[in-house]
Order: structure tokens, then C-alpha cells, then sequence
């Protein structure tokens, strides 16, 4: 059962007209809701989360949440574009609304795999919770019962609709749809299966999907021995040459989902023409002070 959907803030558009509008989304939205590709991707997210429980600490923490929402961005980015291409027909039945209306609904319809993904992080944190939790650090300083906050539930939730506005986009603005979901992919490739090249010590505040915790070398001679016993300490493996601090970082999460609300407006801007410029420009400035201020409060 798709909610109601209230489109209503639309400038200027008289009661008719936004009536027309959230019959239009809550349409799209139960589209949403029977596309193989969103199904398809869904399953992919739950296989990876059940399945993919790499045998180090924090590995399942990170394939979990966020990592296996992947799949399920990429399925939406693929039922996106097959909704944004339908308004290249301009004999479509929806062609009575203006393009800016059409927009809107198309937009506001992506809360079908919004609340798709929101269900599934909740229940990932549920059955986490059932479990006992999550494996980060190594002996003395590790623990069993790690779980994820409601700021790292949000950021999977802020990919998802980040890929249905980008492919709302691209379904709008490309004849040939094969080309784009092309790229799409090939991008999907090199930001998403790669993320832990992006999580790196410099580029994690701009890593799309960013992954928790972080890792905070201890000086040069220092071991678990000594800290205080609250913290999270990893051994030294072969890629890294001393002990490390693994913090879960709630700061730079919540601005890291600041970021990707940025992006996300970004992204929107580019699905109609109405004040696009003023919208953009909003969205950069968000994503830039959600990057400059991971920097700020980074604890390293």
C-alpha cells in the first residue's frame, strides 16, 4: 500500500492543478512498486547483507549498512529511467500537466523505494539487534554488540532516492536509454563494488557511500595496552603498519547524509527546468559544507 503523497507546494499552482499532480505521483509511485528492476536490486541488497559477512573487524558492519544498498540504488536507478523516458512522449496521458508538474510527480513518486529502502534498514537494524550485534576492534579493546545509529539507518535511505533522481534525470534528458544506463553502470562500478578505494584517509567525506568506522592510526610504538577502555583498537594488518583506533564517528555521519541531501537537490534540479539554477546552487553549496565540515570535525 503506497501513502498518500502531498505535492501541494508546487508555486502557484491552483487546488486543481496540485490535485492533479498527487494523483499523477501516487500513479508513479505504485509503478515504482511493481518494477522488476527495484524488486531485483532489493534482493540483491538482502542477499548481501545476509550472505556477504567478511571475516575481519568491522567488515560485516560495513557490507551490511551501507554497502549492500547498492544494489538496491541501482535497481532504482533503472526503474527512474524508464519512468523519466515516458515524458519524452508528449502524447503520454499524463501530457495534459505542464513538464514542471510532470516533474514534480515524477519526484515525489520515488517515495516507493524511499520507503522501500527505510523499511529494509530498519529491519537490518532489528535483526542486528536480535543477533547481538557486530564485531569491531581486536581483543582487548573490541566488541560484539556494535549496532548502527538512526543517522548511519538515513544514509542508505539518501543513496536510494539520490539514484531515482539521477535516473529521473537521465531517463528525461538521453534518446538513448541504453547509453545511459550504460554509464550509469559503469559509474555504479567504480563508486559502489570500489568503495573502500573512496573511503580512504582523504576522500571519505565525499565517498558516496561512506563506511563506518573510522580508523585512526595511534602513534608510532603505541598498542591497545594503555587506552582508555572504551576505545575500539585494531591490531596492524598488512595494510596498515600500526594500531588503529576504529571510531564510529557520528559527526561526520550526519554531515556526511548533509552531503548526500546535497547531491540529492542537485540531482532534483536536474529533472525540470523550473528555477533550476537557484535549486542547483543551493544543492552545491549544501554538498560543499557537508564535505568542508567532515574535514573540520574529522578526528584525526
Amino acid at each position: 500500500m503506497i501513502p498518500a503523497i502531498d505535492v501541494g507546494t508546487v508555486a502557484g499552482a491552483p487546488p486543481v492543478h496540485r490535485r492533479a499532480i498527487t494523483a499523477l505521483a501516487q500513479i508513479e509511485a505504485r509503478r515504482y512498486a511493481v518494477r522488476p528492476a527495484l524488486w531485483i536490486g532489493w534482493l540483491g541488497t538482502v542477499l548481501v547483507a545476509v550472505y556477504q559477512r567478511p571475516d575481519w573487524p568491522a567488515g560485516a558492519y560495513q557490507q551490511v549498512l551501507p554497502v549492500s544498498f547498492a544494489f538496491l540504488g541501482l535497481g532504482t536507478f533503472v526503474a527512474a529511467v524508464q519512468a523519466g523516458a515516458r515524458d519524452r512522449h508528449p502524447l503520454a496521458g499524463e501530457a495534459a500537466l505542464d513538464v514542471h508538474a510532470r516533474a514534480a510527480a515524477r519526484l515525489a513518486g520515488l517515495v516507493a523505494p524511499v520507503l522501500l529502502a527505510a523499511l529494509t534498514a530498519v529491519g537490518i537494524w532489528l535483526a542486528a539487534a536480535i543477533e547481538g550485534g557486530f564485531w569491531l576492534g581486536d581483543p582487548p579493546r573490541r566488541t560484539d554488540t556494535a549496532n548502527y545509529s538512526a543517522l548511519e539507518l538515513l544514509q542508505p535511505v539518501l543513496l536510494v532516492a539520490l539514484a531515482g533522481a539521477v535516473g529521473l534525470a537521465v531517463g528525461r534528458a538521453r534518446r538513448q536509454l541504453v547509453g545511459g544506463v550504460v554509464l550509469a553502470v559503469v559509474a555504479w562500478t567504480a563508486l559502489f563494488p570500489l568503495y573502500w578505494v573512496w573511503n580512504n584517509a582523504w576522500l571519505y567525506p565525499a565517498a558516496p557511500i561512506q563506511t563506518m568506522p573510522l580508523r585512526v592510526p595511534l602513534p608510532f610504538g603505541r598498542n591497545s595496552i594503555g587506552t582508555p577502555a572504551d576505545w575500539l583498537v585494531e591490531r596492524p594488518t598488512r595494510y596498515t603498519r600500526a594500531y588503529t583506533r576504529s571510531i564510529v564517528h557520528q559527526p561526520t555521519v550526519l554531515l556526511h547524509d548533509v552531503y548526500l541531501a546535497g547531491l540529492l537537490v542537485v540531482a532534483a534540479a536536474g529533472v525540470s527546468e523550473h528555477r533550476r539554477t537557484a535549486i542547483r546552487g543551493a544543492g552545491v553549496a549544501l554538498a560543499a559544507v557537508g564535505v568542508a565540515a567532515q574535514y573540520a570535525v574529522s578526528p584525526a
